[in-house]
């Protein structure tokens, strides 16, 4: 194998595409943080979480390759990504994955160290707490039916907290991204459950346990649990508006519901065009925030 084919191996293994789901809720608690007060230390976090994403996945690979998850007769490939299939097909060897995981994690680690030393102890706590759930996650929590929650967990609440602190937010009004923080957290749960659902057969016969297979014992639609999610979201938005947490104007975040009611029409009979509605739907709801609530700053 080549130097590109080699580099284009661990593109794949890094599932780059998943930035897009780390990027809207950042910048929601970067807008909520009232105040931008080191746009370096902002730059230089936001790539520390990159590579604990990375570092996710690598681990994730190795771990559905270690636990018999993915092998060549499971893998069949995600529409959005085929790192699934890279261990068993002998394109990576469990050793360069194992030390790719190691050194981005190692690399997190030390940076969030040289924060504490400089008194950002909020920042270094989120990195740690990350790194935690991320292994957490791929060792046990996804074959015992708690990936649901880590997702919750990550995506939601410790990124928005994450994009709170680095841009200088007060500990103070910490309750208010947190509270707001359970928005992006249940669209990329339910995000989550869709992708999930996509495999949950082949999962089951693994012996993994998680919500998308008592879906699919249950016969329980997929449309329906987008429905109720989004349902869920919008009048959890509605509520926070009422108790002035957030601003009126990010409601237009309700535009994305085209995408969810066309999701909901779909994904029954299509869970690949489900799965990307919904990654597509989860970064336009929150953006759409991002977007009002950065205007409410400038108008």
């Amino acid at each position: 194998m080549n130097l590109l084919e080699k580099l284009k191996v661990h593109f794949i293994l890094m599932r780059p595409f998943a930035v897009l789901g780390i990027i809207p809720p950042f910048l929601l608690g970067i807008a909520l943080s009232g105040d931008i007060k080191n746009i370096d230390l902002i730059f230089q976090a936001f790539l520390v979480e990159v590579a604990v994403l990375f570092g996710c996945h690598y681990e994730n690979s190795y771990t559905d390759y270690l636990f018999k998850i993915d092998t060549i007769e499971t893998t069949k490939g995600k529409p959005y990504t085929s790192a699934s299939a890279i261990l068993p097909s002998g394109r990576a060897s469990k050793r360069e994955v194992l030390v790719s995981f190691v050194l981005l994690y190692g690399v997190a680690f030390a940076t969030s160290i040289l924060w504490w030393l400089q008194g950002h102890f909020y920042l270094s706590i989120i990195v740690w707490l990350g790194i935690l759930i991320s292994t957490s996650y791929n060792w046990f929590g996804k074959r015992k039916g708690l990936g649901e929650v880590f997702v919750f967990l990550t995506f939601g609440v410790l990124t928005v907290l994450y994009g709170y602190f680095s841009s200088g937010g007060s500990v103070v009004d910490v309750w208010k991204p947190l509270l707001v923080s359970i928005i992006p957290g249940i669209l990329w749960k339910d995000f989550y459950t869709l992708d999930q659902y996509m495999d949950a057969k082949m999962d089951k016969s693994c012996g993994v346990i998680n919500l998308a297979i008592k879906m699919l014992e249950l016969e329980f639609k997929p449309s329906r649990y987008v429905e109720f999610g989004y349902m869920l979201i919008n009048n959890y938005h509605l509520f926070l508006i009422l108790i002035g947490v957030l601003p009126a104007i990010t409601y237009i975040a309700i535009i994305s519901s085209l995408i969810y009611y066309a999701n909901i029409m779909i994904v029954d009979k299509n869970i690949k065009k489900g799965i990307i509605l919904s990654l597509t739907g989860c970064f336009s709801y929150v953006m759409l925030m991002v977007i009002a609530l950065f205007y409410t700053k400038i108008a």
